[in-house]
């Protein structure tokens, strides 16, 4: 055997004990199998590992690091032996031949396998991650009602808790609280209270304040100190009024459902016997029966506007032309690319394994889901629950484009139909049409239409059970 023969064995014995201690660590057999299987393949050997711990502990940024220490450590082998070749202080090919063999056997076996090793870890933090990603939706649902019970039961209050009257506005795909914000003095009363859950996890507080002339406008923001100094707060009569904002634009209606109801119980307004009104526009509207299938006993009426009841061609189309370039949907402001950290269960079970990244956001959702399947896949797990659902009082609203000769029976974005909630059949009480004019895309003009203002309104004003 050679210096440098001998030099690569101790090299791999040193690799095999580094990687039986680190693998050891992680308590995780696939590792194992990834790292067994590689030292399998350069020298027919396995590692032997103990799964001992109780949780697995993978720190994947350590072994690729650990990994490429080995190639580099190879590396240094294949530079001696080419400063010897190239020296020429070899005479015989039986010198040669040797440190050739060694060479390539480093440089086309070794660290080939070293390079797909590396790959197949970075296969299994991608498996990692997602049934992460999908399991905490499952364990941030069941969080939130453990709270609400433990809140419930103990008489733990939040700072909103006494105020039984609550709107919450629910924004559409890609966009952010902003026009409901506007519409606030419209589809309000003088006194209401109303919350601006801000994208950024700031809050602003206002009161909806009347002029001389009894026109109401927004006061001027408050801090959550300040608001619990005035006389509307401490009346605990006014309806509140929440404008909640996603934490991604383009979010799945699930982690809304998650991410909303915990604001509300962080503010109290999801304790005791509240009644709350949802009011969405576009995918909003299927982030909020999101929200009623999973907490009915709290909500008292759903109003949408432009929301794809049915599942989206235009989604499709929105994810199909960010595939061809992401700058294309970035000149629209829109981002179907965007990952909306959220997995569901039978996306996760039908990729199990693939090491593919896998996100389920509101394009994805758009595409694949028609909202009857939300609400009927209820019908079959908890029929009290269904019947729940059925006592909300659902209004749907279509906006219709009246002057863009591009379109049919649609507001550009939505189909007349689909808006309409059709699908749902009787789970929709009422539905109206709102023909907009003057705008080349009639969906981006809906939130603050009059109609859709004066339904707000009225459905605010309205005591539905």
């Amino acid at each position: 055997m050679t210096d440098f023969e001998d030099q690569l064995q101790n090299l791999l014995s040193r690799h095999k004990s580094e990687a039986e201690t680190y693998v050891t660590s992680t308590a995780s057999y696939v590792t194992y199998k990834a790292f067994s299987d590689a030292f399998y393949e350069i020298n027919g050997s396995t590692i032997n590992s103990t799964i001992t711990n109780d949780y697995i502990s993978i720190d994947f940024y350590r072994l690729i690091q650990l990994v490429n220490k080995w190639i580099n450590e190879l590396d240094y082998i294949v530079d001696d032996i080419n400063t010897r070749l190239y020296r020429l202080e070899i005479d015989t090919v039986d010198d040669i031949n040797p440190m050739v063999d060694v060479r390539n056997k480093i440089e086309y076996d070794i660290i080939r396998t070293y390079g797909t090793l590396k790959a197949k870890i970075e296969e299994i933090e991608t498996n990692f991650s997602n049934i992460s990603i999908a399991y905490k939706t499952i364990v941030e649902s069941s969080y939130n009602d453990m709270l609400i019970f433990h809140n419930n039961y103990t008489g733990n209050k939040g700072d909103f808790s006494d105020f039984k009257d609550v709107s919450v506005y629910i924004h559409g795909i890609d966009d952010d609280g902003g026009k409901f914000l506007s519409t606030m003095p419209d589809v309000s009363s003088e006194g209401d209270i109303v919350i601006h859950e801000q994208r950024n996890d700031d809050t602003e507080y206002f009161i909806v304040v009347a002029d001389k002339h009894g026109n109401l406008s927004l006061s001027e923001s408050y801090n959550e100190k300040e608001i619990k100094n005035t006389t509307e707060y401490k009346s605990g009569l006014a309806r509140i009024h929440m404008v909640y904002e996603t934490e991604f634009r383009n979010e799945h209606r699930q982690k809304t459902s998650n991410d909303l109801s915990k604001a509300l119980i962080d503010l109290g307004l999801m304790y005791g016997d509240k009644n709350i009104k949802l009011h969405a526009h576009s995918y909003g509207g299927r982030r909020s029966w999101q929200f009623a299938v999973d907490y009915p006993e709290y909500v008292e009426a759903i109003t949408t506007i432009g929301t794809p009841y049915e599942t989206n061609k235009m989604a499709e189309l929105g994810e199909n032309i960010a595939n061809i370039g992401e700058f294309i949907p970035g000149i629209l402001n829109k981002y179907p690319l965007e990952d909306g950290n959220h997995i569901e269960i039978d996306t996760l079970t039908e990729h199990a394994g693939e090491g593919i990244a896998l996100n389920d956001n509101a394009y994805g959702d758009m595409i694949n889901t028609s909202l009857d399947e939300v609400v009927e896949e209820v019908y079959s797990y908890n029929p009290e629950v269904y019947a729940q659902i059925e006592d909300i009082y659902a209004t749907a609203v279509v906006g219709k484009q009246m002057n863009n000769p591009l379109v049919w029976n649609a507001d550009f974005a939505v189909s007349t139909h689909s808006q309409s909630g059709e699908v749902m059949g009787n789970f929709i009480d009422e539905a109206h049409v709102v023909h907009i004019f003057n705008h080349f895309i009639a969906h981006s003009a809906e939130t603050t239409h009059d109609f859709f203002k004066n339904i707000m309104k009225n459905e605010n004003d309205t005591i539905f059970r």
